[in-house]
């Protein structure tokens, strides 16, 4: 939050956002278990957590993200938390902090060939591979639902989702010492979908309890 002082704030889209690009999700371990606010609750292991390295190519806007989150569930609602959150754009960023309650921050996005170094002010985020081979499946519909935080209440949103489903050969090359170390720089579970197209909802207001 506190990169946002110095950082003024700039007119975005109003949702629903949508979108055509490309997206890598990976499952790894944590050798500490994340911490959730408020009321939710873990789906799976504390431990386990999810990378999502997206490229928003085509729509609304056109931006690079990387995001850290958990599956949970707030009461019988299940959805993913995102608690750390990079783009490099800034309509991006207020839009996602403005409707949805995401806890985006400015980042560097630098791309050689199949791999992307993240830094922010702080220092380097990640350097991750990606398998960038177009997926060859037929196109499938789904959602994902997720979880965001909006002063005193919580957000709850859909992404309706076409995509085409292909192999993600993610690996982590570097991993900075901010973050808690990884089990393994690779995910136990991953998944592509390149390309995809996708719709993200306006959200639905959720009075928080604490």
């Amino acid at each position: 939050m506190n990169q946002l002082q110095n950082l003024e704030e700039i007119p975005y889209p109003p949702a629903p956002w949508n979108f055509t690009g490309q997206m890598w999700m990976g499952m790894f371990r944590s050798a500490t278990p994340k911490e959730l606010p408020g009321e939710l609750k873990h789906l799976l292991d504390p431990h386990v957590f999810v990378v999502s390295l997206i490229r928003y190519l085509n729509g609304t806007l056109r931006y690079d993200e990387l995001a850290f989150g958990s599956f949970v569930r707030l009461g019988v609602l299940p959805g993913l938390y995102v608690d750390h959150m990079w783009v490099d754009n800034q309509a991006s960023l207020w839009g996602g902090r403005r409707i949805w309650g995401l806890p985006k921050n400015l980042a560097n996005f630098v791309w050689d060939g199949s791999t992307v170094r993240v830094a922010d002010e702080q220092g380097l985020i990640a350097h991750i591979s990606v398998d960038l081979r177009p997926a060859r499946l037929p196109l499938v519909w789904t959602f994902l639902p997720a979880f965001g935080r909006l002063e005193q209440s919580w957000a709850y949103f859909f992404e309706i989702i076409g995509a085409r489903l292909g192999n993600a050969g993610m690996q982590v090359l570097e991993w900075p010492a901010r973050f808690p170390p990884l089990q393994s720089n690779k995910p136990s579970v991953s998944f592509a979908v390149k390309p995809f197209e996708i719709e993200v909802r306006p959200p639905k207001i959720l009075r928080a309890k604490n």
